[in-house]
């Protein structure tokens, strides 16, 4: 499953359960996200062991993007469904919005990926 987008893609790889963000993410309002908050929440509750969502390969997110994941991560926290994230640790913004997103959901662990 694909969600294509002229600025970003957003792929879901069913053999390791991995949600791979590309691009960039600047639509207007939250609301424009919701099709990749149904998109996150689908392949999230058919998660048996955790959800893997790599963000190595964004290049901007807007505010509202960030606005929209954490109204995700905030929905989701009580179900108990576990998330590894993939990020790149000399990303800036990756960074902090990985800092609020754990604040937000303890379910939430970090791996910082070395890219050459």
């Amino acid at each position: 499953m694909k969600i294509d987008n002229e600025n970003y893609s957003i792929e879901y790889l069913d053999n390791c359960n991995k949600v791979i963000f590309r691009g960039i993410l600047r639509h207007q309002s939250i609301e424009e996200y919701d099709e990749i908050s149904n998109f996150l929440n689908r392949y999230a509750k058919n998660s048996e062991e955790y959800l893997i969502i790599d963000i190595s390969n964004l290049s901007y997110i807007n505010s509202s993007a960030i606005a929209s994941l954490c109204l995700f991560f905030i929905k989701i926290r009580n179900t108990g469904i576990k998330f590894k994230i993939l990020a790149l640790k000399f990303v800036p913004w990756q960074n902090d919005l990985l800092s609020n997103l754990q604040h937000i959901n303890e379910n939430i662990e970090i791996e910082y990926i070395i890219q050459h």
